[in-house]
C-alpha cells in the first residue's frame, strides 16, 4: 500500500495514514474482506513509530472503516457504507487541489485546465 506522508503539511501524521487508507478503499484499491498492511509493516514502510499506525488503525476501526481481529490483523469493513459522501468529496477536491496546483507550476491557463478537465470527463462518460 503506497501512502505518502508529508511531515511539513501540519496534518498529523496518524490522520495522514486514516486519509491514505481511505483513499485506497475509495479509488478500489482495497475492497471489502481485504487486509492492510500490519501496524508493523506500514511502520516500516513509513518510518514512523508503531503507536502512530496503531492510533490510526484504532480510529479507522472506531470509524467502522476496518475491523480488527485478534491475531490476525485489520480488514476493510463494508466500504460502500464506511466511506461517506463528504469523505470522497474531500478525496477528490484534494485531488483537484494538488491538479490545480501543477498547472500553475506548469503555467497551464484556466481556460485550458477546465478544457482538460472536461475532456478527461467526457472520455469516461463515454466509456462508462
Amino acid at each position: 500500500m503506497f501512502i505518502n506522508i508529508d511531515t511539513s503539511s501540519g496534518i498529523p501524521i496518524y490522520l495522514q495514514i486514516m486519509n491514505g487508507i481511505k483513499y485506497a478503499i475509495a479509488m478500489g484499491s482495497l475492497k471489502p474482506g481485504d487486509q492492510v498492511p500490519s501496524v508493523r509493516e506500514l511502520s516500516a514502510q513509513l518510518r514512523i513509530n508503531p503507536n502512530t499506525v496503531l492510533k490510526a488503525v484504532r480510529e479507522l476501526e472506531h470509524q467502522d472503516i476496518l475491523t480488527i481481529k485478534r491475531g490476525l490483523g485489520a480488514f476493510v469493513t463494508n466500504a460502500e457504507s464506511s466511506i461517506t459522501e463528504k469523505e470522497r468529496e474531500k478525496i477528490i477536491r484534494e485531488l483537484l487541489s494538488k491538479a490545480i496546483s501543477q498547472s500553475i507550476h506548469f503555467k497551464i491557463s484556466d481556460k485550458k485546465m477546465h478544457q482538460i478537465f472536461e475532456d478527461e470527463l467526457s472520455k469516461f462518460k463515454k466509456s462508462g
